[in-house]
């Protein structure tokens, strides 16, 4: 997905379990650039963004299928990289589960 796809798509998010109040936890995924060549100059079609956004806690540990929140507490600190953030994004905007979100 490109920034404009994205942008598109989160705006269309309705995350309906603000008054639950479950713990959040924040992402950070970085969108590339999309160019394209043309006539031998790239042209860039769209920017390259960085998208902060959270999802529910309880949800990211079933979206890891880990076994407990430890486990992705691990996972956060230890491996996580943001380029695996835009699968989460992705499932996350598809099940309408990100709580709010930021395009940088």
């Amino acid at each position: 997905m490109t920034k404009t796809d994205f942008e598109l798509a989160l705006e269309r998010v309705r995350y309906f379990d603000y008054g639950k109040h479950k713990p959040l936890v924040n992402l950070s995924c970085i969108v590339p650039a999309e160019t394209e060549e043309i006539d031998g100059k790239t042209e860039i079609l769209d920017e390259e963004c960085e998208i902060i956004f959270a999802v529910p806690c309880d949800w990211l540990q079933k979206e890891r299928e880990e076994q407990t929140w430890q486990d992705v507490k691990d996972w956060l600190d230890n491996e996580y990289t943001s380029e695996e953030s835009q699968d989460v994004l992705e499932s996350a905007i598809r099940e309408n589960k990100v709580a709010f979100w930021k395009i940088n």
